[in-house]
């Protein structure tokens, strides 16, 4: 990777890269801000020191990471990366609700509604809950197409929890809480609880999706290396 300063070589940038691998940072993202930080401090240094050695510079500024070098900036990093992605599920949930979105919002609702209304809830339940495992392998098959070299994997495209809610509510929902707790208990009006409730599986299922393709996008653009 070539740095923008010129006062540390290539080589010397290839070796802060090689020093953090060896410190346990395992992400290709976060490898590469940590070797910004690194080359900045020790541009700093050498600059008001030049008799200073390259690989005194870098201990010098590596022990300001403290005992734990970099475990608390991966972690503060992981935190900040599951709080954007959440938002970006969320926000992805609520695009649903907005033109031109809502239009398939409505109509899969709808179709729901009427096909709830045309079968018998188990016969709804089963057919509901295979289209929703057949939208999960094509879901999965393409998160899997669509992820980061292994040698360059990605903090930010280890899509957090809310992708994998997406993927397993709508399952979760029909399965266990229609068929097993609802359907027995409920009648008259109150079944329609269970076409409901799979409308909102399959939304958490589309804003899971859609959140994982505007992630994918962001990450391709910042860090194209990664996709090569």
């Amino acid at each position: 990777m070539k740095h923008s300063d010129p006062a540390l070589t290539d080589a010397q940038i290839d070796a802060l890269t090689e020093f953090v691998k060896r410190k346990y940072v395992d992400y290709y993202d976060v490898q590469l801000e940590l070797v910004d930080h690194l080359a900045s401090e020790i541009e700093q240094r050498l600059a008001a020191t030049p008799a200073l050695s390259f690989d005194t510079a870098l201990q010098q500024v590596y022990a300001r990471f403290g005992i734990f070098g970099f475990t608390e900036v991966i972690e503060e990093k992981a935190k900040a990366v599951n709080r954007k992605n959440r938002h970006l599920f969320w926000k992805s949930v609520k695009s649903l609700f907005v033109l031109p979105k809502i239009i398939g919002t409505l109509i899969l609702t709808l179709i729901l509604f009427i096909a709830f209304d045309v079968l018998d809830p188990k016969t709804f339940l089963l057919a509901n809950g295979l289209f929703a495992l057949l939208a999960d392998g094509i879901a999965i098959y393409y998160f899997f197409r669509k992820r980061p070299r292994k040698d360059r994997q990605l903090l930010a495209m280890q899509y957090h929890n809310t992708l994998h809610f997406g993927l397993t509510f709508n399952l979760y929902l029909n399965y266990y809480i229609c068929y097993i707790l609802f359907l027995p208990s409920l009648s008259g009006s109150g079944l329609l609880l269970i076409p409901a409730i799979c409308v909102v599986g399959w939304i958490s299922f589309f804003g899971g999706a859609l959140a994982f393709d505007a992630l994918h996008q962001e990450q391709q653009k910042l860090y194209p290396m990664a996709f090569a």
